[in-house]
């Protein structure tokens, strides 16, 4: 970056807008570089959103899971170990912040291979070494899973 002077009469000094502008980039890629380092899994979705129905219990396979979206909380996945046990997990990897998928008998990230626990989110098998965010839903009376 140069730094020239704003004005004869005045002594300090300013950047130009090329400068600037590279200072900005410059910023934005760290930041950026900072997003898959799985620390905290980005959020998608509206917190003030109304909670709604997401699925119902009979819709989620016993020993399995289902990829659903909540207004509240993005994409999300729900798992049901074992019969009548729902649990709600982001779908956002803590590697490198791709989609987690359903698969048989836990979850897994398709772009490195991370696997993670259907009943508490934690990592099964790296790269990822950061569980599952869980996200809280309910269950409502009439077999409904609300988020």
């Amino acid at each position: 970056m140069t730094a020239t002077p704003c004005a004869p009469d005045r002594p300090h000094t300013c950047l130009s807008r090329r400068a600037l502008l590279a200072a900005g980039g410059a910023a934005a890629g760290v930041t950026l570089a900072a997003c898959g380092d799985g620390t905290e899994a980005p959020t998608t979705g509206d917190p003030a959103a109304e909670p709604t129905t997401l699925a119902n219990v009979s819709d989620i396979p016993v020993g399995g899971a289902i990829a659903v979206s909540s207004a509240s909380a993005g994409d999300i996945l729900l798992t049901q170990p074992v019969q009548g046990e729902i649990h709600a997990f982001s779908s956002i990897c803590t590697h490198a912040g791709c989609a987690v998928e359903p698969a048989e008998g836990e979850l897994d990230c398709p772009c490195h291979g991370s696997r993670f626990d259907l009943q508490t989110g934690a990592v099964l098998g790296g790269p990822a070494r950061d569980p599952l965010p869980t996200v809280s839903v309910e269950v409502a009376e009439d077999g409904s899973v609300i988020g």
